[in-house]
């Protein structure tokens, strides 16, 4: 059986007979990210309220993105 967990602070767990495939395993949040930029919006003009009540923050660093909550 294949399981598939998202969580509430943006991140992604696959198992497959209740073990973890680390290689299956992305953020959906940077996912989604990735998204809007593909799109030409972005993501720290963005707002992002997570489930939970917390906001999610978008932000490059060394010309990479990452991405924390507050």
């Amino acid at each position: 059986m294949k399981s598939v967990f998202f969580f509430s602070n943006g991140n992604t767990v696959f198992c497959e007979n209740d073990k973890q495939i680390p290689k299956l395993q992305k953020s959906w949040f940077m996912m989604y990210v990735r998204f809007l930029i593909k799109n030409k919006i972005n993501p720290e003009e963005c707002e992002f309220n997570m489930s939970d009540g917390n906001k999610a923050v978008p932000f490059k660093y060394k010309n990479k993105w990452n991405w924390k909550i507050i």
